[in-house]
Formats: structure tokens, sequence, C-alpha cells
């Protein structure tokens, strides 16, 4: 009779503790960092792998302009993801524009992510624009012009040239408008 309490009591036993005796699988942990040598088209973000789990393959950095991004947004994509900190170089940036950035770590389809980190990438510069000297002129009349040999980053949607009978004017004063983008006009 106590054999049989015995096994009884082995085979309950058992039973409560295989569930604690199961695999424990490990967790892949990646942290975002910060943004860097920003630009108007490019910035350098770093990020840190702090565990890689069970067999990570894939890691990087995915970025958009809008909040919540995930790596079928735009990403940079590494593979041997070793525990420690990795930085991505991203490019082709817009000028003055918002980014939202996470650090991701994947296995297969499994994927984690970093904290979100925003950015945003510097201002286009100014065009370089020279203006020509003055001809033609007659009473009512008179041709002018300028060349844009930079649109500084930024395309130029309009040029032309403002004139008034005071120094200094501005496009609020008389003007003619002449196209748009690099280029001699008059």
């Amino acid at each position: 009779m106590k054999t049989k309490k015995l096994i009884l009591f082995l085979l309950i036993s058992l039973i409560f503790c295989l569930p604690a005796c199961q695999k424990v699988e490990k967790d892949m942990l990646v942290t975002t960092g910060t943004a860097a040598n920003i630009t108007t088209n490019s910035a350098d973000i770093t990020g840190s792998i702090l565990d890689r789990g069970e067999g990570a393959t894939n890691f990087g950095h995915c970025y958009s302009t809008s909040p919540n991004s995930t790596i079928s947004a735009s990403k940079t994509e590494y593979s041997s993801p070793t525990i420690g900190g990795f930085t991505s170089a991203l490019s082709g940036l817009t000028p003055a524009t918002k980014y939202y950035i996470k650090a991701y770590l994947k296995r297969g389809n499994d994927v984690v992510y970093g904290d979100e980190i925003t950015f945003s990438t510097a201002s286009a510069s100014l065009p370089v624009l020279t203006t020509t000297e003055i001809t033609e002129i007659s009473k009512t009349t008179a041709v002018s012009g300028g060349n844009l040999t930079s649109e500084g980053g930024t395309p130029v949607t309009m040029r032309g040239i403002c004139w008034s009978q005071t120094t200094n004017p501005t496009v609020e004063n008389s003007k003619v408008q002449n196209g748009s983008g690099s280029g001699s006009f008059s």
C-alpha cells in the first residue's frame, strides 16, 4: 500500500514539475541610441544589442517620416548580430524633415524593436544667384535677369527679377517671374 501511495505521489509530482522543466527561450533585446552627424540628407544612428536571444540573424535601424516605423519601411540591415553597439549610416534623406527611428533585432519572422527616437535633417542652404547687368534701357522698359548656379539643396520653384524706385527691392515690390530651377534667365 505504501508503494502504491509512493508511486502515486511521484506521478503527481512529475505532472506538476514537467511544465517547470521545459526549455526557457531567451528574449532578444535591442536599444535605440542617438542621432549624430545630421546633415541635409544623412545622419548616423547608434543602437546596442543587449541580448541575441535564441539565434537572432539580422539587425539595424528602421526609419520613416511617420511615427511607429517598422522594418516594412526604409531600413538598414546587417547580419550576424553580436552583443554591443552598432551604427547605421542613413543617406538619401529629405532636407528639413522629421524622421522616426527604431533599432531592431530579427530572428525569422520574430522582430523586436528598441524605443523610437526622432531627429530632423538640416535645412538646405540658400540658393546662389547673381543678377545680370541691366541693358536695353528705354523710358518704360529695361532688360535684366540672373544666373541661378545652385539651388541650395532644395528645388527652386520660382525665379525672376524684382525692382523698386528705392534701394533694396523685394518680391513685395514690382516683379516679373521667369521659370524655376537653376540656369540663366532674362
